[in-house]
């Protein structure tokens, strides 16, 4: 019976010896404190090709340089638009019909000097004839000829006031014909049919046509990414429209002006668009590529800080040293080391606050 209480005694002991502890018996302990070690885990640094391309928002404009603004020809009624906004015109095709007193006018100059001319030609082969019988003096002969060839030249000019109103010397209409001067679509209507317009002084187009074999794409970049981006850059663009395909293309332009609201500067880029695949107003994304530059990356819990200094931990030779380093880009996740470390150093990436701790301790 003494035995007996004498082993429950013993198992008593030990028992109360080992939960008195408050630790786990596989717990790690620091051999320089007697604490729990915190886990320390490495990571090889591994050196990566990143680029930053800047990626900004855009949109299809047309190309101004494939823009004309139509003006009527003469002062008038305009009797009729033919077009509406959208439509495609061919070059040569009726836009408008106006109705004019500079046509009238423009015709009776013409009939009035073509008849001058007639005339004067008569009187210059009399002349000519009347000299070849000693008739008529050298001078009366080259006065004659003068007069015959400014009819003429009077005669051309009218002419060709009618053809500037779209007219010809068969055509004994009122009426003037507004002409597409290139192919392209309706974008801009600035008249209407009854509306009274002046000739080419007047500052209001009566309908502005755009060609679409070409387009610009404009985006608005902030003005922190300017010093990243020069002419000839290439960019990739992606049209809200088409999802999964892309156009390549440069920066033909970056603008000189900054948006002071938006702080943001215009990037233009010229796609040629055969087919007229691409419309103005769509909505579009352009990323402009940038270099590749080396980095190593490390997980954000790695780095630790001390004001403006950023450090990491490296194991070495069973040592933990302490490295200054020069941060990229970062985020929550991820910190970009510029400098400080190399490809191939054992980085501590857990555990790194705890080192921090025992070494200032120390």
């Amino acid at each position: 019976m003494a035995t007996m209480k004498t082993k429950l005694t013993v198992t008593a002991t030990m028992l109360f010896l080992f939960c008195g502890c408050g630790k786990s018996p596989d717990s790690p302990v620091s051999a320089s404190t007697g604490k729990p070690a915190a886990p320390v885990t490495t990571q090889r640094a591994v050196m990566e090709s990143v680029t930053d391309d800047i990626e900004a928002v855009a949109n299809i404009q047309f190309d101004p340089s494939q823009v004309v603004h139509v003006y009527p020809p003469a002062s008038g009624k305009l009797l009729s638009v033919n077009v509406k906004l959208g439509d495609v015109v061919k070059e040569g095709q009726t836009l408008a019909m106006l109705m004019s007193s500079d046509a009238a006018s423009a015709r009776s100059d013409y009939e009035k000097a073509k008849i001058e001319s007639e005339r004067s030609d008569r009187a210059a082969q009399r002349a000519a004839d009347l000299y070849e019988h000693h008739a008529l003096a050298e001078k009366d002969l080259v006065d004659t000829k003068a007069a015959a060839d400014s009819a003429k030249s009077e005669m051309v000019r009218a002419l060709q006031r009618l053809g500037m109103l779209g007219l010809d010397e068969k055509n004994l209409s009122d009426n003037v014909p507004i002409r597409a001067p290139r192919s392209g679509v309706v974008f801009e209507l600035g008249s209407a049919a009854g509306e009274l317009s002046r000739s080419l002084d007047n500052a209001n187009s009566i309908i502005t046509l755009g060609g679409l074999d070409s387009v610009w794409v404009v985006a608005d970049v902030l003005e922190n990414d300017l010093t990243s981006i020069h002419a000839g850059q290439a960019v990739e663009i992606r049209i809200s429209a088409f999802p999964g395909k892309a156009w390549n293309g440069t920066v033909a332009a970056v603008s000189d002006t900054l948006d002071p609201v938006s702080r943001t500067v215009k990037v233009r880029v010229t796609l040629p668009n055969p087919g007229h695949t691409l419309k103005p107003e769509m909505f579009a994304t352009m990323r402009i590529h940038q270099p590749a530059r080396k980095v190593i990356k490390l997980p954000a819990s790695a780095v630790l800080r001390d004001g403006e200094i950023a450090y990491v931990f490296i194991s070495s030779s069973g040592k933990y040293l302490r490295k200054d380093v020069a941060l990229g880009h970062s985020n929550t996740s991820t910190c970009e080391i510029v400098s400080g470390i190399n490809a191939g150093d054992l980085v501590v990436v857990t555990g790194a606050g705890f080192l921090n701790t025992q070494q200032e301790s120390n």
